[in-house]
């Protein structure tokens, strides 16, 4: 019978993390606990499922920027304003640099 790497690795590290188990703290066994309640999700997550977090992280990574320089501003809604104005131009120089490339 051929068994798939894949799990042979999750059989591996189920083993391992069983094994290990007796000589973790508690606070490290409850965590492991709720990593075996998910693992499924879990590796459906990294393995299945085509999502990426990675826009709303720039996204944020911009904010806290525009927070770092813009410092000191009196209003939030002043503050919100220079976030969305910079975010839709960025959004505009995406639109436009993909316009120019492709003619």
């Amino acid at each position: 019978m051929i068994k798939s790497p894949q799990l042979n690795k999750e059989v591996f590290l189920m083993n391992y993390y069983t094994k290990k188990l007796l000589t973790l703290t508690e606070w490290f066994r409850k965590k492991f606990d709720i990593l075996k309640t998910y693992q499924n999700s879990i590796y459906q997550a990294f393995t299945i499922l085509p999502y990426s977090n990675g826009i709303t992280e720039a996204i944020n990574n911009h904010i806290k920027v525009i927070k770092r320089i813009a410092y000191g501003y009196r209003r939030f809604s002043y503050f919100r304003l220079r976030i969305l104005i910079i975010q839709h131009h960025s959004q505009w120089q995406k639109k436009n640099v993909k316009k120019v490339v492709n003619g």
